[in-house]
């Protein structure tokens, strides 16, 4: 398979304006919580809350109580590298207690939808990681059709950007 059609680098976005796509990740892990009830629970300043969101980079210590606050991976989270939550990371690791079928079905959805789109394939086992990336993200969303535009959003970026490249 050629680079072109490979996407098991396309979750990576610490060559590529991190800033912006921090956010865009931030905004993911938020949802439709409110900002001053997101910062309250990350233990974050609104101000500063709000920055973070419009596109400003987080000190490592702030990027890192985000992520123990939220339960999301700091590397996802900081770089948009591995899966954003630790219990996918590595096979046998506990998972969800009880399987979300319509988030499932709605990461499956989505991830076939940009690579119909894209007119692209990927190898089974990259394809499995990616549809359990948008399965843990759609899981703790309240607005289900709010993060499905916001992965599209994000993986067709990144294909851009990956194709960009090459």
């Amino acid at each position: 398979m050629s680079d072109k059609n490979d996407l098991s680098t396309t979750l990576s976005s610490s060559k590529n304006e991190p800033e912006s796509e921090f956010s865009d990740r931030l905004r993911i892990i938020k949802g439709s919580e409110s900002e001053s009830s997101f910062a309250q629970r990350c233990k974050i300043p609104l101000s500063s809350m709000r920055k973070y969101l419009q596109g400003s980079m987080p000190g490592v210590d702030k990027a890192v109580q985000i992520a123990n606050r939220t339960g999301f991976s700091v590397s996802w989270l900081v770089a948009g590298e591995g899966l954003p939550r630790p219990s996918f990371a590595l096979v046998g690791e506990p998972g969800p207690t009880r399987l979300d079928v319509e988030a499932l079905e709605l990461a499956i959805v989505v991830v076939e939808e940009v690579l119909q789109k894209n007119n692209l394939k990927m190898r089974p086992i990259e394809k499995a990681a990616m549809i359990a990336s948008n399965y843990d993200i759609i899981r703790i969303s309240s607005d289900r059709s709010s993060v499905r535009a916001q992965l599209h959003q994000l993986l067709d970026g990144a294909l851009s950007r990956t194709r960009e490249e090459e």
